[in-house]
């Protein structure tokens, strides 16, 4: 009974998985190194009263840069399929070798 619900977990994965690794590796392949992104977990802590445009309202959150030149060129070794199964493999068994409430998410 368990192992039609990892299926299914995994399954649900799979497709998005292979989809968002498609599109990283398709930016990389054509020059879109520099994606900026917004910082959710710090958006209430970056815009204060300060941080406000010369109209009196306030500017939008500090934005992050992702870097694909860093990780472009290894992303795009691999099918994005393979990536996709490795990825589900590690997690999935993370995730059981940790037993209780499972890993870390800075593990994963």
């Amino acid at each position: 009974e368990t192992i039609p619900a990892v299926r299914r977990a995994l399954d649900s994965w799979y497709g998005p998985l292979t989809e968002a690794i498609e599109l990283e590796q398709w930016l990389y392949l054509n020059g879109d190194n520099k994606t900026c992104t917004f910082s959710l977990s710090d958006s209430s802590s970056d815009t204060t009263d300060s941080d406000s445009t010369q109209d009196g309202t306030p500017s939008l959150p500090k934005r992050a840069v992702k870097d694909r030149t860093v990780y472009g060129p290894l992303l795009c070794l691999l099918p994005p399929r393979k990536i996709a199964v490795l990825l589900a493999h590690g997690a999935l068994s993370l995730s059981i070798a940790e037993g209780g409430m499972g890993p870390k998410v800075v593990s994963l």
